[in-house]
């Protein structure tokens, strides 16, 4: 199970892991699920995923840069674009006072 596995990791450059299921099941391995693909974080532990516990990273062409995908591309794009957040949303507004909320309307 882990070699077609890896072998379709390859194929799809770390990427597509729904396809990478449906291959999978298609090749007979019915108890296979994309999960075991990703890393888990646990209030306790991180559980690694399949292609970092056997190492299938250092596989792919161009190496970790193939992989950046789904939120790590979207932390990577809010870093580009916003590279000190806090110092932005710090500022008091209105001349140094805070904003004042409206308060809801009792119905």
């Amino acid at each position: 199970m882990i070699d077609d596995a890896r072998e379709l990791y390859v194929k799809y450059e770390g990427r597509e892991f729904s396809r990478i299921e449906r291959e999978m099941r298609a090749l007979g391995w019915e108890r296979f699920r994309r999960e075991r693909l990703y890393t888990r974080r646990h209030r306790y532990a991180v559980t690694p995923g399949w292609p970092e516990r056997f190492g299938w990273r250092e596989l792919l062409k161009g190496g970790e840069a193939a992989v950046a995908t789904g939120r790590h591309e979207f932390e990577r794009w809010l870093r580009s674009t916003f590279p000190d957040p806090r110092s932005r949303l710090a500022k008091p507004r209105r001349g140094g006072q805070a904003v004042a909320r409206p308060r809801p309307v009792d119905r």
